[in-house]
């Protein structure tokens, strides 16, 4: 049984029989959210959220995005998006000096302390630094996300505020969708999202790569101060464009084995 529940800053109610809908997505940024459909339910940004499947909670965080429809002054419906503990960072805008030999990790360790109570025992070490690099007037979630973008690593703020950071693996399939178990299937395109050109930079603003299809109007810029390798660079270059052919595009899918409905 999945149970929702949001938290006013006093204690946990459960909103789960006014649900109407919940999305549980990682989004372009690398951001887990989740987004509630509620239907004559309330809720305000700043308020915690979370969603459980049994005895396990699936994801905890914070309502950044609230969109209220009224009908004759009567609150009829509500949508919610609510992100990881992740986003608490973007409040906080940071300058650093990492020195050469720093590892990822110790940069994702330092920008967690930023917020209290965070656990970072599952924070790997990772690649380090090969030139020093300058964080000037940045939020701490951007240098955090571009890190993990960087070093091919995966950060999520699981809950419990236990924050991960590890190298991306290939997993086993955890389930098979067919004609049997599929509702609806709705396929869509993002012109503005579809890359055609992709930049890798290193600290100090040195381009290390740039590999395009034609024509080549659609860049990506990656900024990487742990790469000094141009051959290394280019091959990275060449793997994320084909990467990027298929971003933009999104196939969703409504299942009969998930409760509520959810778009996965």
């Amino acid at each position: 049984m999945t149970v929702i529940e949001v938290n006013d800053g006093k204690e946990w109610i459960d909103v789960t029989e006014s649900v109407s809908g919940l999305r549980h997505t990682i989004d372009g940024r690398g951001l887990e959210r989740v987004e509630i459909e509620l239907s004559g339910t309330d809720v305000s940004v700043g308020w915690r959220c979370r969603y459980s499947s049994g005895l396990s909670i699936r994801f905890e965080g914070i309502i950044h995005e609230v969109v209220r429809k009224r009908v004759r002054g009567r609150l009829t419906e509500v949508k919610a998006t609510g992100y990881s503990h992740l986003i608490a960072y973007d409040r906080h805008v940071v300058f650093r000096l990492y020195n050469t030999g720093t590892t990822a990790g110790e940069i994702i360790r330092d920008l967690a302390s930023l917020e209290a109570g965070v656990d970072v025992t599952n924070v790997d070490d990772g690649p380090s630094l090969t030139v020093p690099w300058s964080i000037e007037n940045a939020p701490a979630l951007r240098v955090m996300l571009d890190v993990a973008k960087g070093t091919n690593y995966y950060l999520r703020m699981k809950p419990g505020k236990v924050l991960h950071f590890k190298p991306k693996t290939a997993g086993a399939p955890k389930a098979t969708l067919d004609d049997t178990n599929v509702l609806t299937a709705e396929y869509s395109e993002d012109r503005w999202k579809l890359k055609n050109r992709v930049i890798y930079v290193r600290s100090g603003g040195k381009v290390l790569a740039d590999v395009s299809d034609p024509p080549g109007d659609m860049p990506e810029v990656v900024h990487d101060p742990f790469l000094a390798d141009s051959n290394e660079a280019l091959r990275r270059a060449q793997v994320r464009l084909a990467l990027n052919r298929e971003y933009g595009r999104e196939l969703r899918l409504e299942v009969t084995d998930v409760s509520p409905k959810a778009i996965l």
